[in-house]
């Protein structure tokens, strides 16, 4: 039999896992710095760098990882407007994505 009690009078206290949003943010941190490493190529492409542009492509991470701690350390701390910035960006890049796919087919 699944006992369920501890686990809702854990959401109902408030005490949710912050873990698994710091291990994403985490994850998304490593994602781009294997990315600059195995595939330098990729940030030239998407900055639209000259070719030696490896400081200019460092400088880009380091404030990319900065923003990620802060939404690390709003993550763990239980910031309201961190959620609302992650919901929206991740909105703002579906959007993204839609638009070619509806420009290609003629929507």
């Amino acid at each position: 039999m699944i006992q369920t009690d501890g686990l809702i009078a854990a959401v109902r206290d408030g005490e949710q896992d912050t873990g698994a949003g710091t291990r994403l943010l985490l994850l998304a941190w490593v994602s781009l710095l294997v990315i600059l490493v195995a595939a330098p190529e990729v940030y030239d492409l998407a900055l639209r760098l000259p070719d030696d542009g490896r400081v200019a492509e460092i400088v880009f991470l380091a404030a990319l990882a900065g923003f990620i701690a802060l939404l690390a350390v709003g993550v763990v701390r239980r910031w309201r407007w961190t959620f609302w910035l992650i919901l929206v960006a991740f909105l703002f890049g579906v959007l993204r994505c839609r638009w070619p796919c509806c420009s290609s087919q003629g929507c």
